[in-house]
C-alpha cells in the first residue's frame, strides 16, 4: 500500500469515528491490532478498540477530531489532531460536570497488509482530567512548587467598602453601614498570674473589597454553597484591556484562540476607585457577545479589578453578571495587583470564599501561583 493510501485510511477512520460509525474498525483495522493509549491498558483486537471508543463517546458524545497534519513514511503515518468535546458521561470514575475541553493529540499509526496494525497515541491525559474537575489521577499528588505567589486580596478595614464603591454609589444603593470589628478581650487567672487574649465579631459588607458572587446575587440560582470547591480554582489567563473605553467595550476577539474551556479568565482594566462625595465608579467591561462567548466555552470563573463586571449605567440590568452566574460560573470583582500578572505564563488561581449557606457573595483573598 502507498503512503498516500495509508494517510487516506487515517482520514477516513476519524471521519467515520466522528459520525459514530464503529463498523469502520472492521474495515480498516487488523484483527490482531494493538493500541497504546495513556491512562488505559494496551488495547487489543477490533473489539478492544471499539470498546475504548464507546468509553470516550459515552463520556464525550460530541467529541470531534480536527486533523491538523498527516505525515507518512514507509509503513507509518504520524498525525497531529485537535479534539473538542463536552463531558456528559462518566470517565475513569469522574462524574460528568458538562465541561467542555479542547486539547491536542499526536498519533503514530503502523500499517500492515493495508490495515492498521498498531498505534501509539499521546495526549495530555492528566491535563484533560484536570479540566473536567479531577485531581491527582494516576498516581500520587503533584507537589506545587511555584516560583512566586501573587496576592490578589486587600487588607480588610472598616472603610474598605467606601474605598471600592465610593460614597455616592453606596448612598444610591442604600448601603449605609461600613464594616464593624467588635473585639472582645478576656483574661483568666492562673497559678503563674493570668492568661489573656481576645475573640471578635466581624460584621462585613460581602461585596466591598475583593469578593466572589454567587448566582443568587442576581436571582439566577443558588448561593455560595451551591458551588463545588473546584469552581474556585483553575489555570489562569489574564487579559490587559486598559486600551478599551469605559462601558461594554471589550470584544470577543480579545479572547478568541486564547481563552480555553476550564480557564479562569480575568481582565485588567486599570480601575481607579471614585473619591469625593459625588463621583461614581467608571467601569470597562465585556460586550454581551464576549460574555456569552466565554460563558459558553465554558470558562471556570471570570474576574476583574473593576468595581463590578457590569457598567454603572446598566447596574440595574446586570447582563454580564447574568451571563456567567446563570451558568454557575463564579464572578470575582475588585481584585488587586493584576498588573503583577501581565506577561506571566503558567499561572494557577485559587480564590475560595467562606462556604456561607445561601450566601450571595463573600470576601476572598485570592492568590495566584506562578510556575515560571
Amino acid at each position: 500500500m502507498s503512503i498516500e493510501t495509508n494517510k487516506a485510511a487515517v482520514r477516513l477512520f476519524y471521519e467515520q469515528i466522528d459520525k459514530r460509525n464503529l463498523d469502520i474498525v472492521d474495515e480498516l483495522v487488523a484483527v490482531d491490532y494493538v493500541g497504546h493509549v495513556p491512562g488505559f491498558e494496551d488495547v487489543t483486537g477490533r473489539k478492544g478498540l471499539k470498546d475504548l471508543l464507546v468509553v470516550f463517546h459515552s463520556a464525550f458524545p460530541d467529541l470531534l477530531h480536527v486533523i491538523e497534519d498527516l505525515i507518512a513514511e514507509a509503513d507509518k503515518v504520524v498525525g497531529r489532531f485537535t479534539l473538542r468535546g463536552t463531558q456528559k458521561g462518566e470517565l475513569l470514575g469522574i462524574a460528568p460536570k458538562h465541561r467542555s475541553v479542547k486539547f491536542t493529540a499526536t498519533g503514530i499509526y503502523r500499517f500492515e497488509n493495508g490495515l492498521l496494525a498498531e498505534d501509539w497515541i499521546e495526549y495530555d491525559a492528566l491535563g484533560i482530567l484536570n479540566r473536567i474537575g479531577n485531581r491527582n489521577v494516576g498516581g500520587s499528588p503533584s507537589i506545587i512548587k511555584p516560583s512566586e505567589v501573587i496576592d490578589l486580596g486587600a487588607l480588610v478595614t472598616e472603610d474598605l467598602p467606601q474605598g471600592t464603591w465610593g460614597k455616592a454609589l453606596l448612598r444610591q444603593f442604600g448601603l449605609k453601614k461600613q464594616n464593624v470589628f467588635e473585639v472582645i478581650r478576656w483574661a483568666f487567672p492562673v497559678a503563674q498570674g493570668k492568661v489573656s487574649g481576645s475573640n471578635a465579631y466581624y460584621t462585613l459588607f460581602n461585596h466591598g473589597g475583593p469578593h466572589v458572587d454567587a448566582p443568587s446575587h442576581v436571582g439566577a440560582g443558588g448561593g455560595l454553597d451551591s458551588y463545588g470547591i473546584d469552581a474556585f480554582y483553575g489555570p489562569l489567563k489574564v487579559f490587559d484591556v486598559r486600551g478599551y473605553p469605559r462601558g461594554r467595550s471589550v470584544p470577543t476577539s480579545v479572547f478568541q484562540g486564547k481563552a480555553e474551556p476550564g480557564d479562569v479568565v480575568i481582565i485588567f482594566t486599570g480601575y481607579t476607585a471614585p473619591t469625593g462625595e459625588i463621583a461614581m465608579p467608571e467601569v470597562t467591561t465585556l460586550t454581551n457577545d464576549a460574555a456569552d462567548f466565554l460563558a459558553n466555552l465554558p470558562i471556570r470563573a471570570y474576574g476583574t479589578d473593576a468595581f463590578g463586571v457590569d457598567d454603572i449605567p446598566d447596574s440595574k440590568m446586570p447582563w454580564i453578571h447574568h451571563a456567567f452566574l446563570s451558568r454557575s460560573i463564579p464572578v470575582y470583582e475588585q481584585l488587586c495587583n493584576l498588573d503583577q500578572l501581565l506577561a506571566r505564563k503558567q499561572m494557577f488561581f485559587v480564590g475560595a470564599p467562606l462556604n456561607i449557606k445561601g450566601g450571595d457573595g463573600m470576601l476572598v483573598r485570592p492568590v495566584v501561583f506562578i510556575a515560571q
